[in-house]
């Protein structure tokens, strides 16, 4: 198993994980602890948009963990978004920056540390240094937006559910 982005490389607690390639493709994110075999971490759905996109061999990345969960976040430059790894959920999610009145935006965050129990992270753009914290309702002003989105959700009789309230 190879590697496709040299700065996608980082150790998420005891694991390496990384952007790579195989013999049979590209675009599939792995990772490995001690002596086990690189795991695919990826899904179909990560793996396809990444095998979409003109060049992946820009993309960044870090890790960190809180309040329990470790995460693995990739970013990607030309693709103009990031995908952040829960290896507690094994779950995929998505984060963007969105500028007001303007388009979305991969998240702001280029690097990680933890400093005095907090965690700091670079901008991409302007190498300002933000907290970042689930008790922060903002992105340096602006208003966090969250989207959820689900598969279409079908009852017993195959009809489409609809729903009138989410909480």
């Amino acid at each position: 198993v190879g590697c496709v982005a040299a700065n996608s490389v980082v150790t998420a607690g005891d694991f390496l994980v990384w952007l790579g390639s195989d013999e049979t493709g590209f675009g599939t994110v792995y990772a490995t602890s001690g002596s086990v075999s690189p795991q695919r971490i990826s899904n179909f759905a990560i793996e396809n948009f990444l095998q979409e996109q003109s060049t992946i061999e820009d993309a960044t990345a870090y890790s960190y963990q809180d309040k329990g969960h470790l995460f693995y976040v990739l970013n990607l430059p030309s693709a103009n978004t990031t995908f952040v790894y829960d290896f507690v959920t094994k779950m995929w999610h998505e984060r963007q920056f969105f500028p007001e009145n303007s388009q979305a935006i991969r998240h702001r965050s280029e690097m990680h540390v933890v400093w005095r129990k907090k965690h700091l992270v670079s901008d991409f753009e302007n190498g300002k240094i933000y907290e970042m914290s689930l008790d922060i309702l903002d992105d340096n002003g602006y208003n966090i937006r969250r989207i959820r989105r689900s598969p279409h959700n079908y009852g017993e009789d195959k009809r489409r559910l609809f729903f009138n309230e989410f909480t």
